[in-house]
C-alpha cells in the first residue's frame, strides 16, 4: 500500500506532472514538527502536574494546547505570506471589537 499511493505516485507527481513533491513533503515536516513538540510538551505537562481527570480539566487542556499549537504553528511553520493573511484577518476582528 505505501509503495503503490506513496512512492509510486509520488513520482509519478514529480516526473509525469512537474509538481515539486520534494517541496511539499518539506512543507509537510514543516507543518508536523511543531504539532510533535507541541504533543510531547503536553504530555510531559499532564504527567507532571498529575491532575484530577474531570471535564473541567479536559476543557482546560484542549484550550493550552490549542493556544500553544497555535502559537508554536504560527512561529515555526508558517511563511511571511501566511502570517501576513493572520495579522490581516486579526487587524480586521480587533477593528470590530
Amino acid at each position: 500500500m505505501f509503495v503503490s499511493s506513496g512512492l509510486i505516485l509520488n513520482w509519478y507527481y514529480a516526473v509525469r506532472i512537474g509538481l515539486d513533491m520534494k517541496g511539499y513533503w518539506k512543507s509537510v515536516f514543516r507543518q508536523v514538527l511543531p504539532m510533535i513538540g507541541v504533543c510531547l510538551l503536553g504530555l510531559w505537562a499532564w504527567n507532571a502536574l498529575r491532575l484530577n481527570p474531570s471535564w473541567g480539566t479536559l476543557l482546560l487542556g484542549i484550550v493550552i494546547y490549542a493556544l500553544v499549537f497555535g502559537l508554536a504553528a504560527y512561529f515555526l511553520s508558517t511563511n511571511d505570506y501566511e502570517r501576513g493573511l493572520v495579522k490581516g484577518f486579526a487587524r480586521r476582528f480587533a477593528k470590530r471589537g
